[in-house]
């Protein structure tokens, strides 16, 4: 008998209260504000970089806390998808497509373009091989890949490692996260201890979206709204302490509350839309749909708006306030032409390729 695979992007029918499954459009809108966040930080950086008084780009000064809500977005994601896929090890070359698919035919089509970009410069220069490498397969190395804010995604892919684990046998997926989990407190709190991206604190916000993703399978959350509201206070408390000097950015207790703010936010926002108590604009779902792309590309459409600034002398003219408007539209916007043109034909193309043919008898029982 064949099934036909649910959306992953929809809770199932037993979870939901009141009613059937429920597109997690809230999800998909907050992607989109988390990738418009780190636009923001790096719009500004080119302001700052130029000598400029910031202005409205200060706002934007905590804007890197995008990827912390990048993060515990993808703990709650990827359990929230594949909860049934745990323990079921037939379900492994399910997984492996699903994550290749998502992660490595865009990306790596903008590490060529980089690296086309980097031969053809005169003064800048080719990356070694064991850089290639790591940024080809987003090893979990120290060595950054060359696309720079593609650090986050050797994050994401160790977390793909440790998670298949999990499909492959409960109980090993259990002890393998356990194991991470200690090399993980280890690289904070024992001196000399690194195992650079595996033992980073920053994969702690793998575990608070899980934790989400659990209890949203096992529980009704109170107060939805509440949970939403709190959440994203607890998250703007430390952007507003960072920005006012009071936090340290790159400090723990800055991330833990980025982190714990994501997490409860989260919560109310699941809920709330599985209980027909939130309406997400349409605008704000394909910027969600659209956010890989910004992420990935957006320092190019910044790059290339700054240098018609300067080659147009007007850095000089133009308010500041301005010229940070003009470096964001173009990140969001470059980013957003870029998932239409390019992205999503080829995760669709890669999808196509890598899902595998059924035989004749069973393609003519599938329901068309």
């Amino acid at each position: 008998m064949n099934h036909v695979s649910p959306d992953p992007m929809r809770l199932p029918a037993a979870s939901v209260r009141p009613g059937g499954a429920h597109k997690l459009s809230g999800i998909e809108a907050g992607r989109g504000i988390a990738a418009l966040l780190v636009v923001g930080v790096h719009a500004r950086s080119h302001l700052f970089k130029g000598g400029l008084p910031s202005g409205l780009a200060d706002l934007f000064f905590f804007g890197h806390s995008g990827v912390d809500f990048f993060f515990v977005l993808s703990g709650f994601i990827i359990l929230h998808v594949h909860y049934r896929d745990v323990g079921r090890p037939e379900r492994l070359g399910n997984y492996l497509r699903r994550r290749f698919t998502r992660i490595y035919p865009f990306y790596w089509l903008m590490t060529l373009l980089t690296l086309v970009g980097i031969g053809l410069s005169a003064h800048a220069v080719m990356p070694s091989l064991f850089q290639s490498v790591v940024s080809v397969f987003l090893l979990p190395a120290a060595q950054q890949p060359v696309i720079g804010v593609a650090w986050t995604l050797q994050h994401e892919i160790t977390f793909y490692a440790v998670f298949l684990t999990l499909i492959l046998a409960r109980t090993l997926g259990i002890a393998v996260f356990l194991a991470w989990l200690v090399a993980i407190l280890a690289g904070l709190f024992v001196p000399g201890f690194d195992l650079a991206v595996i033992s980073s604190w920053f994969n702690l916000h793998f575990f608070v979206g899980m934790g989400a993703a659990w209890l949203l399978r096992h529980r009704t959350i109170p107060m939805p709204w509440t949970f939403l509201l709190l959440g994203i206070a607890v998250f703007l408390a430390a952007g507003t302490a960072e920005d006012l000097g009071l936090l340290w950015g790159p400090g723990y207790v800055t991330h833990l509350g980025y982190g714990v703010g994501s997490g409860l936010a989260i919560l109310g926002l699941v809920e709330a839309e599985r209980q027909n108590r939130l309406h997400v604009p349409r605008v704000m779902i394909a910027l969600g749909g659209a956010s890989y792309s910004i992420y990935l590309t957006h320092l190019l459409s910044i790059g290339a708006v700054w240098q018609i600034l300067v080659a147009a002398h007007l850095t000089s003219v133009l308010p500041a306030s301005i010229q940070f408007l003009a470096l964001f539209a173009s990140g969001v916007f470059g980013g957003w032409v870029i998932s239409r043109l390019i992205e999503h034909p080829a995760t669709e193309i890669a999808r196509r390729l890598t899902t595998p043919r059924a035989r004749p008898a069973e393609a003519a029982s599938v329901p068309r």
